[in-house]
């Protein structure tokens, strides 16, 4: 892909506000350099405040919102159509991962 984004996370979202302030501290903080991965979340026309709790708390998070809930399989097409990086991981908003996790 050329790019010096190693991967490319994307987290699908729908009411998920709770669970996505345990897995989005986890994935932003991993053993490699943070300008090698992005994170990306896709809202699916969440009413939980969850886009205003990712837009307050977490700005370093490419944050994806749409219309309409183009359930999970349409928001992750979204979310890796956007994708800069050579591998692209997607995860579910309920996933804590572990500090080495993205190196391994």
């Amino acid at each position: 892909m050329g790019s010096s984004i190693l991967a490319s996370v994307v987290i699908v979202n729908y009411n998920s506000q709770e669970d996505l302030d345990d897995s989005i501290p986890s994935v932003l903080d991993q053993s490699i350099d943070r300008d090698k991965y992005e994170v990306s979340v896709v809202d699916n026309t969440s009413s939980d405040k969850s886009v205003e709790m990712i837009r307050r708390e977490y700005p370093d998070v490419r944050l994806i919102t749409n219309d309409t809930n183009r359930w999970y399989a349409g928001g992750n097409n979204d979310g890796l159509e956007a994708a800069a990086g050579e591998y692209l991981v997607v995860l579910t908003p309920d996933v804590v991962v572990e500090f080495n996790w993205l190196e391994e």
